[in-house]
């Protein structure tokens, strides 16, 4: 379903998460007929989810695209995070006020490396937290093998995926200096070394390089 060798819509690098968002639903990576983590079926004619956890609602089990590495983590060395430009709007966030006055949280944001297909609630549960060991005695909640500890804010993903989510965050953090500590660069570093690519990982990098290659030679 590569739409990168003629569609004039993915020509050129997404400049939104919208616009991301979008690609991904309409042209998705040969990998991902399946959620990341809980390996739920995807439907991209009716963006819709089989095989989900039995346990969860239908809008727990609505798609999503998630950030592997969240946006607060993406924004943090940007003035719109640091300083939010938005005082008038007491309610507005700061991701809202970056997503509107910087252009370079919307690139960032945008970054198809980064974004993977989840089920809304491993998504909730996930939240912005950071890649880490987990022990049973602080886990609260688990999900498809995903365990998080909200008081140190980190989660432990599956075995499985832990060697993509660590090459996900070196590659973000090559490109956007995610200021990692030297803890959690070791760690990652670890993951990578021990679970390496599968296949759909590397048909996904696959896709992915393509479509940078050629969106760069049309700018």
């Amino acid at each position: 379903m590569c739409c990168f060798l003629g569609a004039a819509e993915c020509s050129v690098a997404p400049l939104s998460f919208p616009e991301a968002k979008r690609i991904l639903k309409k042209h998705p990576s040969p990998a991902f007929d399946k959620t990341f983590f809980c390996l739920a079926s995807i439907d991209y004619q009716t963006l819709q989810l089989s095989n989900c956890p039995q346990s969860l609602s239908k809008d727990a089990c609505a798609l999503q695209w998630d950030h592997v590495v969240p946006a607060s983590r993406l924004a943090q060395n940007l003035p719109c995070w640091m300083t939010p430009q938005c005082p008038w709007d007491p309610k507005a966030s700061h991701r809202e006020c970056c997503q509107k006055f910087s252009t370079e949280f919307q690139y960032r944001e945008a970054f198809l490396y980064n974004l993977v297909p989840v089920v809304a609630e491993l998504n909730r549960i996930k939240s912005n937290y950071m890649p880490g060991v987990v022990s049973e005695k602080k886990r609260t909640r688990s999900l498809c093998g995903l365990k998080v500890d909200p008081k140190q804010k980190i989660f432990e993903p599956p075995d499985f995926r832990k060697g993509w989510v660590a090459r996900i965050y070196l590659k973000v953090d090559a490109a956007y200096d995610l200021q990692l500590s030297k803890q959690q660069k070791v760690l990652l570093e670890q993951w990578d070394r021990r679970y390496p690519p599968d296949e759909d990982e590397k048909k996904h990098q696959e896709y992915l390089n393509k479509f940078y290659e050629l969106s760069q030679n049309t700018l």
